[in-house]
């Protein structure tokens, strides 16, 4: 997997936000780029769509300005190849918004020490629909929402590996 530098993939990131921007209510990086690493190996963005822009729209929109290949393109994700970087686009809504942006910002370890205190909490965080109690979504909209349901500090992105 090639990895490349963080301001770099900022840079794309935030070319790829002024691009889609018609086409959203809302935007942002997510991944190890949010998490600030000093090398990564994709961008993840999560994107609240406007009705009819995802994927197809989203895709052409990026490739007219920057190029690049659909590699996967689906109802809840948008994958491509874009100046030979991998950058992968996640679809929420404003309800699902604060769940998918804590899930694509990771780690992955963070987010299993996060689901394993929520099932030791009689909980489950579920990654499409967020934080549920006996089968009820308790908190999805924010990530603050979120770590105040399972009673855990706000912990910043760059904070978030393990």
């Amino acid at each position: 997997m090639i990895r490349f530098a963080y301001e770099e993939a900022r840079s794309l990131g935030e070319r790829i936000l002024e691009i889609i921007a018609p086409l959203v209510t809302r935007a942002e990086i997510a991944g190890s780029v949010r998490r600030k690493k000093d090398l990564v190996h994709d961008i993840d963005i999560v994107v609240i769509p406007n009705i009819l822009a995802f994927p197809g729209m989203m895709a052409n929109k990026i490739k007219s300005h920057l190029g690049g290949a659909v590699v996967k393109a689906g109802p809840k994700i948008l994958s491509m190849i874009v100046l030979g970087r991998q950058v992968d686009l996640y679809a929420a809504t404003e309800e699902t918004w604060g769940v998918n942006l804590l899930r694509w910002t990771g780690s992955k370890e963070h987010n299993i020490k996060l689901c394993s205190r929520a099932r030791r909490m009689d909980m489950k965080l579920a990654v499409s629909r967020g934080l549920e109690k006996d089968g009820k979504v308790i908190a999805s909209r924010t990530e603050e929402e979120i770590f105040e349901a399972l009673e855990l500090p706000w912990i910043s992105p760059e904070e978030r590996e393990a």
